[in-house]
């Protein structure tokens, strides 16, 4: 159960809450608080009672939780739309991780262009909650991870609108006017829970090997400009599937920073490479007592960032993964800016040739590692 279910559920009970420091939450907020939760890397450690509990309510607290969190009554298939940077034309079915990807319907809205925010449609299964809330709060966090995991281990990028949205101005030339409008795909008569997977009535997606997909140095589909996908990726996600929850959370959390780079890179290409090598990072274990007086960071992580990608990424190319980090170092102590950032009125001029040969390095790395991770874990789960 994700943590913060319950934490809902107990401010709609007490009426608010409080966070008192880093990991404490007190129900409801202020001194005479009647509850305290104590969360520590993602998972409740501690449920204490406060100066104000009445031992009356625990039984009534008990009911409520077990009633909205923990007696679903049944499974249902959730379907949500994300969004891929190629066509999708086809199907798959995963029904060994509980998944389908599935083309929109032909009335569909679609972006004019090839290379662009292209829908499809993603089914997984649910245990719903106690109430429409619960079952739409899952859904969404689902859909958040699994966009993010789908992105973090294919070569297309797959991007997922969150709850966070934002509006921006934008040119509608029919009407020769611009709008405020917010970040949103509308599908009329959309369906987003069913009993059962949809029955696949066209093609099924194309799928090469793992080898040709992730060795290739041209991406496969790129000469026919759709989602073309590896034979490996319904073991990839069941390797993510089977995680235990700390190694499940890491994993997220560097998808979560490819998620980031993906939406920077419009923005301030020099975050974009910030946070690949942070997703990198994020699988980096080094001496957390040798720190940097400057910034605070782990000193002796540029050995250790090195040796990890010469782990997950062997083939990669000894002296760029110290020129990587070597940007990344002063990107992120504020000594470099990349050219395009630098000087983004300066169309044409784009990045410099080690730039841009760091960047392009970047990427294959960064695939490298996140999948090569799961496959390491895979490969302990079916020793064990």
């Amino acid at each position: 159960m994700d943590h913060r279910e319950l934490v809902r559920v107990l401010q709609e009970h007490f009426g608010g809450s409080q966070i008192s420091g880093r990991d404490v939450i007190t129900f409801p907020s202020g001194p005479h608080y009647r509850l305290r939760l104590r969360v520590e890397e993602g998972r409740i450690r501690s449920v204490l009672t406060g100066p104000d509990f009445d031992p009356a309510e625990f039984e009534q607290l008990q009911q409520l939780v077990r009633t909205r969190l923990i007696d679903s009554p049944g499974e249902t298939v959730a379907r949500v739309v994300l969004f891929s940077s190629l066509p999708v034309s086809g199907w798959l079915s995963m029904p060994e991780v509980g998944l389908q990807i599935c083309p929109v319907q032909g009335s569909a809205p679609r972006p004019p262009v090839i290379y662009a925010d292209n829908p499809f449609i993603l089914e997984f299964r649910l245990s719903r909650g106690g109430d429409n809330f619960i079952t739409n709060q899952r859904c969404t966090r689902l859909a958040i991870e699994w966009g993010r995991v789908l992105n973090a281990v294919l070569r297309t990028s797959i991007k997922v609108v969150t709850p966070r949205q934002s509006s921006h101005w934008g040119y509608d030339s029919d009407g020769d006017v611009s709008k405020w409008l917010p970040e949103l795909y509308f599908l009329p008569d959309f369906q987003q829970y069913n009993d059962d997977f949809s029955s696949p009535d066209g093609a099924p997606l194309t799928l090469v090997s793992h080898d040709e997909y992730y060795k290739s140095d041209v991406r496969p589909g790129a000469d026919r400009d759709e989602l073309i996908l590896p034979d490996s990726l319904p073991s990839l996600l069941a390797a993510f599937i089977r995680l235990a929850a700390p190694q499940r959370r890491q994993f997220l959390r560097a998808a979560t920073w490819i998620d980031t780079a993906a939406r920077m890179w419009d923005i301030n290409t020099s975050s974009w490479f910030t946070s690949l090598v942070s997703a990198i990072e994020t699988f980096v274990e080094a001496d957390q007592q040798d720190r940097c007086p400057k910034c605070e960071s782990v000193l002796g992580v540029t050995r250790a960032f090195i040796e990890l990608v010469e782990r997950y990424s062997p083939d990669s190319d000894a002296r760029m993964r110290r020129v990587i980090y070597n940007y990344r170092s002063k990107l992120s102590h504020g000594e470099l800016l990349l050219q395009i950032d630098e000087a983004p009125w300066a169309f044409g001029a784009g990045f410099s040739v080690q730039e841009h040969e760091a960047s392009d390095h970047l990427v294959r790395v960064v695939r490298d590692v996140m999948v090569n991770w799961l496959l390491r874990f895979q490969a302990i789960d079916q020793r064990n």
